[in-house]
C-alpha cells in the first residue's frame, strides 16, 4: 500500500509537471498576442541574453548601430532576473540601462521586448508601453507578429516547452522540435516566418521558415553562438547572423 501511494503521488506530480511545461497541450495558457502592421523595415532579432547589469553586449551594439535598423526586438531572456513581479518604473530604468546605447541610433523607430513567460525575464502580465529617452519600448509578455506582406511571428519559444533545458533536449533529439511545435500551437500559416529562442541553439530553415535566434549565454549543453536574425520585411528576407565576438557581459 505504502509503495502505491509513493507511485501514485510520483505519478501525480509528473502529470502535473508535463501539463504545466507543456501549456498548449490542454491549452490552459495562451501567450498575449500583439500584432503591429508595418511596411518594408529592417529588423533585428537577438535573444538569450541573460543580462544581470549593464548594457547589451558591446559587438551586438556595435552591430546593431552599424546595420541603422528599424525596428530592434529582443526575444526573451533578455534580463536574468528570477521571473519575479517588477514595479513599472523599475522595469523602466532597468530597460533604459540595457538599452542605453542603442535607444540613442536615430533609425531605431521602436524597440520590442518579448519577455519569456516561465523563467529568467520579470514577470510581465500585459502589454506595456514605455517611452525611454523619447523611444517607444513596447514589451509584450507572448508573442509579437510584424504584419507586412507576410507575418513574421516572434517569440522566446517557452509556449513549446516552459523548461529551456527541456526544449534543447528535445530539440537534440528530434530536428527542431520547439520550432515546429511553436508553429502548430500558434495556428500559423505556411507563408508566415516564426523567429525564436529559447532552446539556446541557432538555426534557419528557409523551407519552414523558421530561425531560432540562438544565444550569448552560455548553458547545460549550449554554448554562446553569438547570433541575431536580420529580417527585412520589404523583400521578404530572413537571415541569420554570426558576430565573431567576445562573450555577453
Amino acid at each position: 500500500m505504502i509503495m502505491l501511494a509513493i507511485l501514485s503521488t510520483i505519478l501525480i506530480i509528473l502529470v502535473v509537471y508535463l501539463l504545466w511545461n507543456f501549456p498548449w497541450l490542454t491549452g490552459y495558457f495562451e501567450p498575449i498576442i500583439y500584432t503591429r502592421k508595418l511596411s518594408g523595415s529592417k529588423v533585428a532579432v537577438f535573444s538569450d541574453t541573460h543580462i544581470e547589469r549593464g548594457s547589451l553586449p558591446t559587438s551586438l551594439t556595435e552591430f546593431i548601430l552599424k546595420e541603422k535598423f528599424d525596428l530592434l526586438v529582443a526575444a526573451g531572456d533578455l534580463i536574468e532576473y528570477g521571473h519575479k513581479r517588477i514595479r513599472a518604473n523599475d522595469l523602466e530604468r532597468k530597460l533604459a540601462e540595457i538599452f542605453s546605447q542603442v535607444i540613442q541610433c536615430p533609425s531605431i523607430r521602436e524597440i520590442f521586448y518579448i519577455t519569456s513567460t516561465s523563467s529568467h525575464d520579470p514577470k510581465i502580465d500585459k502589454i506595456l508601453e514605455l517611452m525611454i529617452n523619447g523611444k517607444k519600448v513596447t514589451v509584450v509578455p507572448g508573442v509579437l507578429i510584424l504584419d507586412d506582406s507576410v507575418k513574421y511571428y516572434i517569440t522566446h519559444g517557452d509556449y513549446a516547452s516552459r523548461n529551456g533545458s527541456i526544449a534543447r533536449i528535445l530539440n537534440r533529439i528530434f530536428d527542431l522540435w520547439t520550432e515546429k511545435r511553436l508553429r502548430k500551437a500558434l495556428k500559423m500559416s505556411s507563408e508566415a516566418w516564426l523567429i525564436c529562442g529559447h532552446t539556446h541553439i541557432s538555426r534557419v530553415s528557409t523551407e519552414l521558415r523558421i530561425v531560432n535566434t540562438g544565444s550569448w549565454h552560455r548553458k547545460a549543453l549550449a554554448k554562446p553562438e553569438f547570433t541575431l536574425a536580420v529580417i527585412d520585411t520589404g523583400k521578404n528576407i530572413v537571415a541569420l547572423e554570426k558576430l565573431a565576438i567576445t562573450p555577453a557581459r
